[in-house]
């Protein structure tokens, strides 16, 4: 449902599997936390995540987790603790180019340019790799705006911005 764009039956849906197995409701309330952060709830995704951090066993999963609630975070300006949670996702999944668009939005946000840059050019990278590999079929929306942001910040500056 998430890739037609049915947010609504997507979470609906999520939510059903949070009832199922464990590794399947930890998969599940993790991307339920991630469609409620791009929907603005903020809060709500975080006391999702929170609800099941300790429990989960599976790196991805706890990758994913942690990344969230620095994204989470970051969106309330919270930038330690957004810091030290995408840290602890990016020493569990350091593949994961969304991972390293939200240390750039972090770092940048932060004032430090330098390495803000660095990491954004990263995502490029990340892109350029997956494209010799034939690619992704699917994307999230946080992805596809994180790579446009690395584009725009690599290309024309720290200081534009993405706008849709």
């Amino acid at each position: 449902y998430e890739q037609l764009q049915q947010n609504n039956l997507a979470k609906k849906h999520y939510q059903i599997a949070v009832s199922l197995n464990k590794k399947a409701s930890d998969s599940a309330l993790c991307n339920l936390a991630r469609l409620n952060i791009l929907d603005g709830n903020i809060n709500q995704a975080i006391k999702e995540i929170n609800s099941i951090l300790e429990t989960v066993k599976d790196d991805l999963v706890k990758a994913d987790l942690f990344k969230n609630l620095a994204w989470a975070y970051l969106l309330k300006n919270k930038l330690d603790p957004a810091f030290t949670n995408i840290q602890l996702a990016l020493q569990l999944n350091p593949q994961k180019p969304i991972i390293t668009c939200i240390i750039a939005e972090i770092v940048e946000a932060q004032g430090t340019e330098t390495a803000a840059l660095e990491y954004w050019q990263k995502v490029l990278n990340f892109e350029r790799k997956e494209e010799e590999n034939n690619g992704l079929n699917w994307q999230t929306p946080e992805l596809i705006m994180g790579r446009l942001q690395a584009y725009q910040r690599v290309n024309f500056g720290l200081k534009s911005k993405v706008t849709v």
